[in-house]
């Protein structure tokens, strides 16, 4: 398994990021869209070594960049500011690991005060991509057999002026 994710900027999330996935898996994939701060030191620290992405304004080309990388049998699409638990590390590894014909599996994301359900987690062998540059999605094919896990991921924003300055990022890119 390998967890991607794309990050600029993040010192202040990478640290608990890595220390909670550690427990999922030892492969990471980070994409760096030029980052000013100490974030690529500190991937370096947890054995990562960032791959940098000119940012043209579109999340799903950052994310499909990560994506055309990776090369294990599953991959978990992540945001820095998410925190697993280690029992549902456990768990997620035992999907790695089934011989059922799942292929791509739904993940709870608690932010605030809502619980939403993405599709996070997928064997690479489906090549699916993202779409749209904001707010992208997962272009999932006919060929999926998905799990609905009750995992949750938590995202752990600084406070809600953090979360106000990037929802207004979002809107400005639409």
């Amino acid at each position: 398994l390998t967890v991607c994710m794309i990050v600029r900027d993040e010192e202040n999330n990478m640290q608990g990021f890595f220390e909670t996935f550690q427990s999922l898996t030892s492969h990471f994939l980070i994409v760096d869209t030029g980052s000013r701060d100490s974030t690529k030191m500190i991937c370096k620290k947890f054995g990562c070594k960032p791959v940098d992405f000119l940012w043209g304004d579109d999340f799903s080309a950052a994310r499909n960049f990560a994506l055309s990388m990776v090369t294990t049998p599953w991959v978990l699409m992540a945001d820095v500011d998410l925190r697993i638990h280690r029992k549902d590390a456990d768990e997620l590894k035992r999907y790695c690991q089934d011989t059922t014909d799942t292929n791509l599996v739904y993940l709870w994301s608690q932010f605030f005060d809502q619980k939403i359900l993405l599709p996070r987690m997928w064997k690479t062998s489906l090549k699916l991509s993202y779409l749209y540059p904001v707010h992208e999605l997962l272009n999932v094919t006919e060929n999926v057999h998905p799990r609905v896990s009750e995992i949750t991921l938590e995202h752990h924003h600084h406070d809600q002026k953090d979360f106000t300055q990037s929802r207004q990022y979002y809107v400005s890119l639409m």
